[in-house]
């Protein structure tokens, strides 16, 4: 009987008994930091026990992860496993991607206690610098794993920096059709408690403003997120017009700008000929124009 072996057989969904593990591990004199190498990882591999086997993310899970978090002592948990580099499509694991994109929160929660980054990048040569909602994308467009709203607010709840929102995460965002999750993001950052809380401070202190004024503010927090030009490239490539539309929403750049980008990819011609009604109010309604 091996490790793996003790933990599909511990597990039970109504308590949690890892006496078995420690008792092999004591007994055998087994130290794990040496199951570690470049082929196998014992972390990922626990984690990918509860997937095959179905665990549900529960108290025993958690301390599993917990027993193998305080034998192994990892000097960080902010790297990347590669062992499939031979399958293209596959890019790394991450502790904390992996327990997330596996909707497992309680070892999520976990993991950031124990010094997992939200904010760590996988760098390879083919995908150079991949977030963790760029890794959720990729995992659910080529693999199939749900990436809910709530994994999404969780993310950003847990400290994301809005500087991680770049090109490469949004055009994965649009490419993928995730424009709900772009949104989200944009809402997020711009309209955050600090925007909210200066409008309630104004308003309880009766401090005035002008309708220029509240444009001003707004655009200011918009600037948080920069879009680009090829954002829109990549919108109308995949003819996802709710990107187009929520694009146009949060663009803090001049109007000379947006009137430029609209005439280039012909948006409003795109809109009248896919019958997108918002999308045409969008564009005439807009004041920039």
């Amino acid at each position: 009987m091996d490790i793996i072996t003790i933990i599909r057989n511990s597990y039970n969904c109504r308590y949690c008994n890892i006496s078995a593990l420690d008792n092999y591990i004591r007994d055998n004199k087994i130290d794990l930091k040496e199951l570690n190498n470049e082929r196998s990882d014992i972390l990922i591999s626990i984690l990918q026990i509860f997937e095959e086997s179905n665990f549900k993310d529960d108290y025993y899970c958690y301390k599993v992860v917990k027993f193998i978090l305080d034998h192994c002592q990892y000097k960080t948990l902010n790297y990347t496993f590669n062992y499939r580099r031979e399958n293209r499509f596959h890019v790394g694991d991450v502790p904390l991607f992996f327990a997330l994109s596996r909707n497992k929160l309680k070892v999520a929660d976990l993991l950031l206690s124990y010094g997992a980054d939200i904010n760590y990048t996988i760098r390879n040569h083919r995908h150079h610098h991949m977030n963790i909602i760029s890794y959720l994308c990729y995992m659910n467009y080529y693999h199939g794993y749900p990436f809910h709203s709530n994994i999404l607010s969780y993310i950003l709840n847990h400290g994301f920096d809005v500087e991680e929102v770049n090109l490469q995460l949004m055009t994965f965002l649009i490419s993928f059709n995730n424009h709900n999750k772009l949104e989200t993001i944009f809402k997020h950052f711009i309209y955050d408690t600090t925007f909210i809380l200066n409008f309630i401070f104004k308003y309880k202190n009766r401090i005035p403003m002008t309708n220029q004024d509240i444009s001003s503010y707004i655009l200011k927090a918009k600037r948080k997120i920069e879009i680009r030009e090829s954002m829109y490239g990549v919108a109308c490539c995949t003819n996802n017009c709710e990107a187009v539309n929520i694009l146009l929403d949060y663009d803090a750049n001049i109007p000379d700008t947006l009137i430029d980008i609209v005439e280039k990819y012909k948006l409003l011609t795109r809109a009248i000929k896919n019958n997108d009604h918002n999308l045409i109010k969008n564009i005439l309604n807009n004041k920039s124009f």
